[in-house]
């Protein structure tokens, strides 16, 4: 199985979870390509996909929505997973909230695709990365949360995020077998 992690990023964490998922499919016997949703043309030869956005302001990029939305048509005849990266999501007290939002805008992006899985992982809040307007944002989000304004926050699970990467997989595959 050929599958196409797809995803975009903002300042780099989200990358780094679609080369966790790809190489816990490799795992897996998957083929899978990382590429960035903003430097596809195409996505042909593919038998599945992953696509991937940070949430901000509560929604995915606009390369990530652009991406569902020109591939659309072919998404939706193939086996897709959304994730998404984000500092709420990797809090307990707030990831059923992301989960809610973005169970909301997600199809409107791509009403045809139905994925058959949706992640939703912590993300990287790093307020010396950030220029000054966006790092006021972030400590007036963040703060109004709960959480730290000022330093590096890694709130990736990275066994989480394997272990739904091994259940997407076997989500593919019982959909290429036809059991699902």
């Amino acid at each position: 199985m050929r599958v196409l992690v797809a995803y975009e990023t903002a300042h780099g964490s989200t990358a780094e979870i679609a080369e966790a998922i790809a190489e816990a499919l490799r795992s897996k016997g998957a083929e899978a390509d990382v590429k960035r949703c903003r430097q596809l043309g195409s996505v042909d030869g593919y038998d599945a996909f992953i696509v991937g956005s940070p949430v901000w302001v509560g929604n995915w990029l606009k390369p990530a929505q652009a991406f569902l939305r020109r591939f659309e048509q072919t998404l939706a005849q193939r086996p897709v997973a959304y994730f998404h990266a984000s500092g709420a999501a990797g809090r307990d007290d707030q990831r059923d909230e992301v989960v809610r939002i973005m169970a909301e805008r997600l199809p409107a992006y791509a009403p045809s695709v139905k994925p058959l899985a949706t992640g939703a992982f912590g993300g990287v809040v790093d307020f010396d990365r950030y220029n000054i307007a966006l790092r006021l944002l972030m400590k007036m989000v963040v703060g109004r949360g709960g959480g730290a304004t000022s330093g590096r926050h890694d709130m990736r699970d990275w066994d989480a995020i394997r272990s739904w990467a091994d259940r997407v997989h076997e989500a593919f595959q019982e959909r290429a077998s036809g059991a699902g």
